[in-house]
């Protein structure tokens, strides 16, 4: 039974991705499917919807049918919204990027997103202020206005642009990241503590507790890298970075403090090496549920 209802709550948001008007049928067929408060409230809220068509009769129709206080208090806010027009983004794009801000997806997973998509967004006033408007916050936006400063201009004569210089430089040092996690797969295989060191052509790892369980591999021989993120909540927490080498091993690196809701290290090894080797193949996110 709750699989029929799953299947027809995703009929329904299906469908309204392609409306523009929020009924009250809309609204108790949603319902009547088994949506919880949260998810009316989502649907409520979602800005496909530019016009609210419903009355103060509506209103007492869904106390009626039991629709959840979360979900009346949500469509009474829209309702007495002011009517001025949103802004439509000159980027089309932006629409994907509200629908993920607004989906309980958490912040660095949609940052690192924007990052893995290569996509280069040159943000209008018009675009700002969509976001803005939407909810999507400084650091989402800051991510998005990021990508326009990876295209590297050449001077004249063929000279590199100061950036280009700032990024070898940067290439001829070492990035350590500690307080990170080797999880072993096998019963009798216990993780190791230690640090990574990214050099410029190769990633060594140094074990906390065992000098001769060090180990190195070369950047050139990976074949994708991604993250693992496990369900906390309505948001998604990435706690473990994969490395898969080409024919070879694969590798799991987590943070020493996950546990205590940190993935600060996770973070920084992924940005670290898509930086450092942008040519490495950056996989799609894998949910651990």
């Amino acid at each position: 039974m709750k699989r029929i209802v799953l299947v027809l709550f995703v009929l329904l948001a299906a469908t309204a991705v392609m409306a523009e008007d929020l009924t009250v049928g809309m609204v108790l067929s949603a319902h009547r499917a088994g949506a919880d408060a949260n998810g009316l409230v989502k649907m409520i809220n979602d800005p496909v919807y530019t016009v609210i068509k419903i009355t103060p009769a509506d209103i007492e129709t869904l106390k009626a049918a039991g629709v959840p206080q979360e979900a009346i208090t949500a469509l009474e806010a829209r309702m007495s919204a002011p009517t001025l027009a949103m802004a439509s983004p000159d980027d089309k794009r932006l629409v994907d990027i509200v629908r993920l801000a607004k989906s309980g997806l958490s912040e660095a997973l949609i940052v690192n997103t924007i990052k893995a998509s290569n996509e280069t967004y040159d943000l209008s006033a018009n675009d700002l202020v969509y976001l803005k408007e939407n909810g999507v916050n400084d650091v989402i936006i800051g991510a998005l206005m990021a990508t326009k400063s990876k295209a590297v201009t050449p001077t004249a004569e063929g000279a590199p642009a100061a950036a280009a210089v700032a990024v070898l430089a940067a290439q001829n040092t070492e990035d350590v990241v500690e307080d990170l996690v080797l999880a072993q797969q096998g019963f009798l295989k216990k993780d190791r503590k230690g640090r990574i060191v990214v050099k410029p052509d190769e990633i060594d790892w140094i074990d906390s507790g065992k000098p001769d369980e060090n180990f190195s591999f070369k950047p050139a021989g990976i074949e994708k890298v991604w993250l693992t993120s496990r369900v906390n909540g309505t948001t998604y927490f990435p706690y473990q970075v994969n490395i898969q080498i080409s024919k070879g091993a694969r590798y799991r690196f987590q943070d020493l403090n996950k546990e205590t809701g940190s993935n600060g290290a996770v973070l920084k090894l992924f940005d670290v090496i898509k930086a450092r080797f942008p040519s490495i193949l950056v996989g799609e996110p894998e949910i651990n549920k």
